[in-house]
């Protein structure tokens, strides 16, 4: 749905016959819409590499050559060793937030959005642009 608001925003700008309030409207929320994806899009990607660098920090310390079992605290060791298994193990999962359930917001997601809006927007154009040299609506024959 993103891709086809963006796509129909730029298609109204580009064939408007004249630059009138519409269009600079419509340019204002394309630009605003677009801003909004990647800013939501980049900083859900950083987070996710942040949660990533999590287990590849706790692999680097020496905790498991330092933490020593003994009797005394079997108890506590015990605790502390699943805790940073566990912490581990989720680390290395994606956190998937998510745009109402829809999609994983991601860079790779953003770029996608991006590229198949360009397209949706070029069959547009093309589709004009085929209406406008032999007058039908586009449908090849």
């Amino acid at each position: 749905m993103t891709m086809l608001f963006i796509a129909i925003g730029i298609t109204a700008v580009l064939f408007s016959p004249k630059f009138d309030s519409f269009n600079a409207l419509s340019v204002d929320y394309l630009v605003r819409y677009m801003l909004e994806c990647y800013v939501f899009c980049r900083l859900v990607s950083d987070f996710n590499e942040t949660h990533y660098q999590i287990a590849h920090k706790l692999s680097k310390f020496q905790w498991g050559v330092k933490l020593r079992y003994s009797q005394q605290f079997a108890q506590q060791y015990k605790q502390v060793r699943s805790t940073v298994l566990i912490v581990m193990l989720q680390s290395q999962r994606s956190l998937k937030f998510s745009c109402g359930g829809l999609f994983e917001l991601t860079m790779a997601r953003y770029t996608s959005i991006v590229n198949k809006s360009y397209t949706l927007t070029m069959y547009f154009w093309n589709l004009k642009s085929l209406t406008q040299t032999d007058g039908t609506m586009g449908i090849p024959t």
